[in-house]
């Protein structure tokens, strides 16, 4: 538990100095320091996604959280990146680690899962690795709306 408590620490110390670099010069925004979505997806049917981006660059970020849904649950570290060119688009990918509960969508119940998973403006596919024997790999996909 006592680690647990110090990569806590870790982590709110480095979103900190993040937000301090980055404030010098630039107005702030909670989207630029936060991942936030609303999901239709498998395993987790609907699901609800919140986090902290620590800013890298100029829309880029490393993000960490977790996603609620109604079937399961999911913790995932990743990169973000939103791009402005002929339109305005984003993306990013997740390392994830899913754990089912009872009826998930396309997956097996009460399941511990690891993989990775890709989203670009929309849309989110994945492939999941689970724990233990007796299950093999599944896709994740999704639809809904998060940055």
């Amino acid at each position: 538990m006592k680690k647990i408590g110090t990569n806590i620490v870790v982590a709110i110390a480095a979103l900190l100095s993040s937000a301090y670099a980055h404030a010098e010069g630039k107005e702030f925004s909670p989207f630029d320091y936060t991942t936030l979505g609303v999901w239709a997806n498998t395993p987790m049917g609907a699901s609800a996604r919140v986090g902290l981006a620590i800013p890298t660059g100029d829309k880029v970020a490393v993000t960490v959280g977790n996603e609620f849904g109604l079937y399961g649950s999911k913790q995932f570290v990743g990169y973000r990146a939103a791009y402005v060119g002929h339109g305005v688009g984003w993306g990013g990918i997740d390392v994830a680690r899913w754990k089912t509960r009872s009826h998930p969508w396309l997956a097996d119940d009460h399941t511990e899962y690891y993989g990775v998973e890709a989203q670009l403006i929309i849309f989110r596919a994945g492939l999941m690795f689970p724990k233990g024997d007796g299950h093999h790999p599944k896709l994740s996909l999704g639809v809904g709306l998060g940055y």
